[in-house]
């Protein structure tokens, strides 16, 4: 019992490598076939309404920020990609 012990921060820090270098590594947008237009329209219950995704998107970022899509990167990000 006391090996285990003994070897207990180790083994933390040995997956607290892997895990911060898989956030490292990973893409910060994921690239798919799906359609984001489609996504966007699906409907969603919010205060009590039925709402398309991306109109619950966009007011979120609205409240946030003020703005209907950000910057970054000097590139333009709709409500919806920013949401997801």
């Amino acid at each position: 019992m006391k090996s285990v012990v003994r070897y207990l921060p180790w083994i933390v820090l040995v997956f607290a490598l892997i895990y911060s270098s898989m956030k490292v590594i990973s893409p910060d947008k994921i690239q798919s076939e799906y359609s984001l237009e489609a996504f966007s329209q699906l409907p969603v219950s919010a205060s009590g309404r039925t709402k398309p995704l991306d109109t619950v998107a966009r007011n979120s970022l609205m409240n946030i920020s003020g703005r209907q899509s950000i910057r970054q990167d000097g590139q333009s990000i709709s409500a919806i990609e920013w949401y997801i």
